[in-house]
């Protein structure tokens, strides 16, 4: 009673700590399970924009979607008018890519990581296929930027997709 009269004492938690890895690649899903109080709101902002909102225990979820450093901030005010703040960041990073060499006009065939069930082919910006392999002629000599962004792999939780990229250079 005497700490708490002199302000000493309080009740409930007085710091949230949240560390991620300094760095993940691109489509992993951030996923937390925080125990905010019943009684408390919450506030999540994601490189400073709302990205979650509500009261008590809740789980947050945020996907990497580009290559960037995200800085979280997350609030909580709790009923007895106080109010704990943690912040963290982390970096997405894009997967090391495939070197592939080829000549014009040779069929270059590519495969999309197994286990997913939708697949994306991007060729520099342009979408060119939805199947899990691929296989095209490039035109012309240069280098091209090829990215296969699969999702809806049940197993791997923590992933919104997974981006491989594919640098084809062309002789």
């Amino acid at each position: 009673d005497i700490r708490h009269q002199l302000g000493l004492y309080t009740e409930g938690r007085q710091s949230v700590e949240i560390n991620f890895p300094a760095w993940l690649y691109v489509g992993k899903r951030i996923t937390l399970n925080m125990p905010t109080p019943a009684d408390a709101a919450f506030t999540w902002h994601v490189n400073g924009e709302l990205a979650d909102s509500g009261t008590g225990p809740h789980e947050f979820s945020f996907p990497l979607t580009t290559p960037a450093i995200y800085r979280f901030k997350y609030t909580e005010h709790l009923a007895n008018g106080g109010v704990i703040e943690s912040f963290t960041e982390t970096e997405a990073r894009e997967e090391p890519a495939v070197p592939i060499t080829t000549s014009v006009n040779q069929s270059v065939r590519l495969m999309g990581p197994a286990g997913y069930t939708d697949y994306t082919w991007i060729i520099d910006s342009e979408f060119v296929s939805e199947a899990q392999t691929f296989e095209h002629r490039f035109p012309g000599p240069g280098q091209y930027r090829v990215a296969c962004i699969a999702s809806g792999n049940p197993a791997i939780r923590d992933e919104a997709f997974r981006k491989v990229l594919f640098l084809v250079s062309v002789e």
